[in-house]
């Protein structure tokens, strides 16, 4: 199946909490409103619901956590770090929380976007920046 919403890679080092227990679940790798990876040290068994708390990297439409349910669809270990990784679907996500997440998402793809026009001026060419990805500049 293939994912209809672009992931973005997370820029940020977020940590997602389970609210019951208040211990730490994992780091989150990329996200959508709909689903997110994250990196978990102990695996966690597919069809689990877990309820979510997410602290901010800093006050989002004035809030400084977000909460959701996510329900693991999958979960394999990862030979190279040791760790697991893992797939959820962001469940009962209300309005609120649902903005700030897109907000958070943006905000990645506006560092993202940055940091391919930096490497591209260091390397001394707009050519490769950002908009050359989408668009043939010069091309006839």
């Amino acid at each position: 199946m293939r994912h209809k919403l672009i992931r973005r890679r997370a820029i940020d080092e977020l940590t997602v909490y389970d609210l019951n227990t208040e211990q730490p679940i994992g780091q989150i790798e990329n996200m959508t409103v709909k689903g997110m990876k994250m990196v978990v040290d102990k695996p966690v068994k597919p069809a689990s619901i877990i309820y979510c708390k997410m602290d901010l990297p800093g006050k989002i439409l004035g809030h400084k956590e977000v909460f959701f349910d996510a329900e693991c669809r999958w979960c394999k270990k990862n030979d190279n770090t040791g760790k697991y990784d893992s797939g959820y679907r962001l469940r009962y996500v209300n309005a609120k929380d649902r903005a700030i997440i897109n907000e958070l998402i943006r905000r990645w793809m506006i560092e993202e976007c940055k940091a391919w026009n930096k490497s591209a001026v260091k390397n001394g060419s707009l050519k490769n920046g950002f908009l050359s990805k989408i668009f043939s500049f010069g091309a006839k």
